[in-house]
């Protein structure tokens, strides 16, 4: 079943595409590198770019030189939203400047089984859209979810579950092509 939270998800799925290149990028920042860090507002010396003090254009340009900017621009060309947004969010949350509640909208998912759920329903037609009975649902089960259905239960809880998820998925099919066809 699909997970819906972040702490759910492995950071491999929760970044998707953008996860290797974020490793990678890691890895490389942990290497020695030519500044020296400072933080504004502090006493402490002013970042040095190359031995000297940077000017503002300097600094930006750096900044869009810099990882998390690249991945955000690249997001952004693919019109990837959610990507973009798990991104800043987590570029956020490395700053630790969390953003206030309803400034990141939640997450989105990508819900149920869609491609599975659809073959289920075609197969269903294929069949000549038969009563959906213990026996066709069965069957059903035994095509979608071979692993499931064989594994060995003293009950019969997870055939029962089987059977009321391809029900569902067919009811939920039929009722979509009824509401598409009007």
């Amino acid at each position: 079943m699909a997970t819906r939270k972040p702490t759910q998800q492995t950071p491999k799925a929760f970044f998707g595409e953008y996860w290797n290149a974020m490793v990678e990028a890691h890895k490389a920042e942990r290497r020695p590198r030519n500044l020296q860090t400072g933080h504004l507002g502090t006493s402490k010396a002013p970042r040095l770019i190359d031995g000297k003090r940077p000017s503002s254009t300097d600094l930006w340009d750096a900044v869009e030189e810099w990882w998390p900017i690249q991945l955000l621009q690249e997001a952004a060309e693919k019109r990837d939203a959610e990507g973009f947004k798990r991104i800043l969010s987590d570029f956020l949350r490395n700053l630790h400047a969390f953003p206030p509640k309803g400034v990141l909208v939640p997450f989105r998912w990508k819900r149920g089984r869609r491609k599975e759920t659809e073959n289920i329903y075609a197969a269903w037609l294929e069949s000549g859209r038969p009563e959906t009975d213990r026996r066709v649902c069965d069957q059903l089960a035994k095509q979608f979810y071979p692993e499931e259905y064989t594994e060995p239960k003293k009950d019969g809880k997870v055939r029962k579950k089987l059977r009321d998820r391809i029900r569902a998925t067919i009811r939920r099919h039929d009722a979509e092509r009824a509401t598409k066809s009007r």
